[in-house]
């Protein structure tokens, strides 16, 4: 019936009576534009093998899976169809027609909605992972939007996962209403704001990150980022950091001092080409999980003290002081030592309180 149709978009079946057809086979094949079918009633049917073959843009109560095409999944509690109203809000992503502005809302209007959009859990496959559909990636970049907005609407949202959502907007330069994403309940942000290189603020105070358990790459190649104010941040749970902040070259410093690193497993990569740090205090960082600290501040060429009391080992951590020439701690820098071996106050590149001049207590005299 419908086979063949890939620019339909959307499709407003509730007046369809099903009740007597016996053949669906192939019946929306194809339509690979095909994000909505509305239809509050379960269809059945005798033949409906492929019914929904090649319908990868389509997303009902469920998201679309290729491996299951026939009339099972007509119907909008487990299947594709998407039930209308005024009372069924959705969590959807908009790009306006010119391009210009990403909007994230949670209501009924979606079909209303010029320009493209997508729902909240719609993914793009590319080199191997999933991201979301809206993302721009590696030879894909976005290089028009250059405002990102959420809505009022979407406070009442509760995402489980903001992986990627900003990525590769490499023209972004304001996100407006971050007030209104609620993290509560968010597992993943790796990704988050990576390759953002337009951005020179980002105001995050409202983030709750207490159930995060990954932060990959979430600032990664913010490259005008020029300050960040993470104080906010819960990371009791966090175990990942890899590449959290690596390519963040405006950056002149960062106060993690409310960080809590003890189940964090992963740090490699994680400050690489922070060229314009001058000061990290990670007094607070507890590394006795982490495997993986390979080029953890590889680069980091201004980067002059790393406040810590406590020796780190690891089992990985090749090229972690690469390149940081103007550190120095217990002992100056060496180009020749640069593994966790140095990561340490007494005869190595960390500096403790009682060296730190940064820890004095002023004298009377």
């Amino acid at each position: 019936m419908f086979n063949g149709c890939y620019l339909l978009t959307y499709l407003d079946l509730n007046s369809f009576n099903t009740s007597k057809v016996t053949d669906m086979v192939c019946m929306f094949i194809g339509c690979s534009s095909l994000g909505t079918i509305a239809c509050d009633k379960a269809w059945s049917c005798q033949e409906s093998c492929d019914m929904f073959e090649s319908c990868s843009s389509l997303e009902g109560a469920v998201s679309y899976d290729s491996k299951k095409t026939n009339a099972q999944m007509a119907n909008p509690t487990t299947g594709y169809f998407f039930v209308t109203g005024p009372e069924v809000l959705r969590a959807y992503v908009q790009m306006s027609a010119d391009k210009k502005t990403l909007t994230f809302f949670y209501d009924n209007k979606r079909s209303t909605r010029e320009g493209t959009t997508w729902d909240i859990n719609k993914k793009k496959n590319a080199y191997g992972s999933e991201y979301p559909a809206w993302a721009g990636i590696y030879e894909d970049y976005n290089t028009t939007t250059t405002k990102a907005v959420i809505d009022a609407s979407f406070a009442n949202f509760r995402p489980t996962s903001t992986a990627g959502w900003f990525q590769g907007f490499k023209a972004l330069t304001a996100i407006e209403g971050l007030q209104n994403l609620n993290t509560s309940e968010v597992k993943s942000m790796n990704s988050m704001f990576e390759d953002c290189v337009a951005l020179t603020t980002l105001d995050l105070k409202s983030f709750n990150t207490s159930k995060v358990e990954t932060m990959n790459s979430m600032f990664e190649r913010c490259k005008a980022l020029q300050a960040l104010d993470l104080k906010s941040f819960n990371t009791s749970k966090v175990e990942t950091m890899s590449s959290m902040f690596q390519g963040c070259g405006s950056l002149t410093g960062l106060n993690l001092k409310s960080f809590n690193t003890s189940e964090v497993k992963s740090m490699h990569y994680m400050f690489q080409g922070c060229y314009s740090l001058t000061y990290l205090d990670l007094n607070s960082f507890n590394t006795s999980k982490v495997t993986d600290m390979v080029c953890m501040f590889m680069g980091c060429s201004s980067l002059g003290t790393i406040a810590c009391d406590k020796a780190w080992s690891c089992q990985e951590s090749g090229d972690m002081f690469e390149s940081c020439r103007s550190l120095e701690g217990a002992v100056p820098y060496d180009s020749k030592k640069t593994n966790a071996q140095m990561a340490n106050p007494t005869t190595g590149y960390f500096l403790s309180p009682s060296q730190d001049l940064r820890f004095s207590e002023p004298t009377c005299r």
